[in-house]
């Protein structure tokens, strides 16, 4: 359901644009929304656009209020990433506000049990390889194309202007992408020739746990599947490509073939 409605709210903004927009305060969201439906190759494309544009916000005498960052980190905290300080939606005139107020009242007995499975979770977050990161345009680009089926892109490395908006990872995360691009490609000479920032090699193991995980992120179970298969042909010691190909067909309630 959560995906259904990411998918119309990108679908909405992108019907609510004119084909000439370049505002970066309404691509950047735009780029998230679309990841979040997991259209991306739309929000490859619409990175893209944002990289082009960097710097294009609208100027004119109308006002929103904005306040600092600092001044809501402690209050918000993490729901400082989906920038609340800015306007959130382009349809708000349509909306009926509401409050919600909740009281805690003592000694209730449950009248329902609840058995919770959340300790296997659907992906595990890392960053600059999961999420979205709204200022990061061709850092999320490399990233969804490659999620799109074409990793030549992931694999050619960060652009000279990757950090054009703000600080977007490091080289080593760089590398982990193109890495992953590679295993896409099924090119291991590629992958082994790549190393990390003071030089050590990237292991095999840690770029297809990456891989597998990244896939989940996109909610692509089937294709989390493959890649963890083909982790278990290429050990005989490790043992998380088994305990990772048994979260994946719980996720996908095959519990029969989970142990």
């Amino acid at each position: 359901k959560s995906r259904n409605l990411a998918r119309r709210d990108g679908k909405d903004m992108v019907l609510s644009l004119s084909p000439a927009s370049t505002f970066g305060s309404v691509l950047a969201p735009l780029v998230e929304y679309l990841e979040q439906g997991h259209d991306f190759r739309a929000a490859a494309a619409a990175a893209d656009r944002l990289r082009g544009s960097a710097g294009a916000f609208p100027r004119g005498p109308a006002l929103y209020p904005f306040a600092p960052k600092g001044a809501l980190a402690e209050k918000l905290g993490s729901l400082g990433a989906g920038e609340p300080r800015g306007p959130l939606s382009l349809g708000a005139g349509h909306l009926t506000p509401v409050t919600v107020a909740l009281y805690e009242i003592p000694q209730v007995e449950p009248t329902a049990t609840v058995g919770d499975v959340s300790f296997i979770p659907v992906f595990r977050p890392r960053r600059w390889l999961t999420g979205s990161e709204r200022w990061c345009p061709e850092w999320a680009a490399r990233r969804d194309v490659l999620l799109a089926g074409q990793p030549a892109r992931a694999r050619a490395g960060a652009a000279p202007d990757a950090s054009r908006l703000r600080e977007c990872g490091t080289a080593d995360d760089a590398a982990l992408l193109a890495a992953i691009g590679d295993l896409e490609a099924g090119d291991l000479r590629s992958l082994r020739r790549r190393t990390l920032e003071e030089g050590g090699a990237l292991r095999l193991g840690d770029v297809q746990d990456a891989r597998q995980n990244l896939w989940r992120w996109a909610g692509d179970l089937p294709r989390a599947e493959r890649a963890a298969r083909a982790w278990t042909h290429q050990t005989l010691t490790d043992p998380r490509p088994w305990l990772r190909l048994g979260e994946i067909e719980y996720l996908r309630r095959r519990y029969e073939r989970r142990a």
